[in-house]
């Protein structure tokens, strides 16, 4: 059972601390104004020397927070994962005494914000700042053992070790209304919470993750959150807010399909900050020949009397998102790969590649006849870390062929962009030349590679 343990207006000042070796305080006010410094606190790490750069406190408008989504979020990758939180804290125990049937007994007409944030993260979290309403009283909560002891509770959580509940509690004869800020140690990123019971009107609850430079919401850090009502679905005027706290999962995705999906949801930009590539394999090469790329159409001498020549010319594409094992193509912008090469591999290439050359040959007879690019290419493998709404995507082993804009040369080794070769290779039995006798990637089994000087 809630009761009332005293009543006050509430105005003036109150501190917003923070975490590490260096600490700084940050005075905030608690009331309309909402939350507002002078400076940006600069913390270092408590191992290291990073700098952690935390912007100027700031009240935020709640409208403007998209919010992470409510209720238990689910992924599907790598298999189906229906619960991807942590579970390392017991449930929410509620008293004993039938909470839901004397909530507002010595509350009268009081809105409440009795709120459990609970931190299933492993890092410590520490308020930086916080706005309430303006005119509030605090408020307690028997314990539910025998002793029945009441427990005065603060009207902000202070600070929630990781693995642990905290609890606060505070109303309001008009709105009442919690927004705070917490800092999660040790990392860039700040941790936002509100929730608001209003005299008319439905009930507010949103969480988010910021970025502590910028406070701007971000969906790409590490950890994310839910919530949930405890009490009356959200409704009357003690709903009881809990907000939880979680680092998202590692998941390893092999699938390729899923793979591919994920780079295009997640890749779309030349600086996409959710993905890191981490090259393992650099090296400039010829595409090997199962890769080679036609180099507009084949055309057989399969029948009497049949046309024995063939002439090419027009000007034809060749892009890494069409090349044959490569990992993904659709939206995903080569960019974020470009980010995790080596300096050296970072010229000579292009996204793509133009052709415009002039070939003919005189096709042998019961022979299928074609030109085919051999590609020079920068041949990449790697590691993706894919940093999503609910889980941090590991996707190992990805593969790029970059094709190269001009030849590249190493002492005596020279790898050039893409010469056009002809070959021939022999006609099906029927006689009749089909789309899977012409191959578009890669020359057929048995085909021969003729010397360029010697097809006229």
């Amino acid at each position: 059972m809630l009761r009332r343990v005293n009543e006050a207006r509430v105005s003036g000042r109150r501190a917003g601390r923070w975490f590490g070796v260096v600490a700084m305080a940050a005075v905030i006010g608690i009331g309309a104004a909402g939350c507002t410094a002078d400076t940006a606190a600069l913390v270092k790490k408590a191992e290291g020397d990073e700098v952690i750069e935390v912007g100027p406190l700031r009240d935020i408008d709640p409208a403007s927070i998209e919010g992470i989504a409510h209720g238990t979020a689910s992924v599907e990758a790598g298999g189906q994962v229906t619960d991807i939180q942590p579970e390392i804290l017991p449930e929410t125990v509620l008293p004993a005494d039938g909470l839901q049937a004397q909530k507002h007994e010595d509350f009268g007409l009081a809105t409440a914000v009795h709120m459990f944030i609970a931190n299933a993260a492993t890092e410590s979290v520490t308020r930086l700042g916080s706005t309430i309403s303006k005119v509030h009283s605090g408020c307690g909560s028997y314990d539910a053992d025998e002793d029945r002891k009441l427990r005065n509770l603060p009207a902000v959580i202070e600070a929630v070790d990781a693995g642990k509940m905290g609890e606060s509690c505070m109303q309001s004869d008009g709105d009442a209304f919690v927004q705070a800020t917490y800092t999660i140690d040790n990392t860039p990123y700040l941790f936002w919470t509100y929730a608001k019971t209003p005299r008319v009107g439905n009930n507010e609850m949103k969480c988010t993750i910021l970025n502590a430079k910028d406070w701007k919401e971000t969906k790409t850090s590490p950890y994310s959150c839910t919530y949930e009502w405890l009490q009356d679905g959200g409704h009357g005027l003690n709903p009881m807010p809990k907000i939880k706290l979680w680092k998202k999962p590692d998941i390893t995705v092999t699938d390729p399909v899923q793979v591919q999906q994920i780079l295009s949801d997640n890749c779309k930009s030349v600086d996409s900050p959710n993905c890191k590539f981490t090259a393992k394999v650099q090296r400039f090469e010829t595409l090997p020949k199962k890769q080679w790329i036609l180099y507009g159409n084949a055309q057989g001498n399969c029948i009497d009397d049949s046309h024995g020549e063939l002439k090419v010319g027009d000007e034809q594409e060749v892009s890494w998102k069409k090349m044959i094992g490569v990992t993904a193509t659709g939206e995903m912008h080569i960019g974020p790969v470009k980010a995790g090469l080596e300096a050296t591999y970072e010229y000579a290439w292009a996204e793509k590649q133009m052709f415009k050359e002039e070939h003919s040959m005189t096709i042998p007879k019961g022979k299928i006849a074609g030109f085919y690019i051999a590609a020079g290419v920068l041949h990449v493998e790697g590691d993706f870390t894919v940093r999503a709404n609910n889980a941090t995507y590991l996707l190992p082993n990805t593969v790029f062929n970059l094709p190269l804009t001009e030849d590249y040369h190493d002492g005596d080794t020279v790898i050039q962009k893409g010469p056009i070769m002809p070959v021939a290779w022999n006609c099906p039995a029927s006689g009749n030349l089909g789309a899977e006798q012409a191959p578009a990637f890669g020359i057929p089994d048995g085909a021969e590679i003729l010397d360029p000087a010697k097809i006229d």
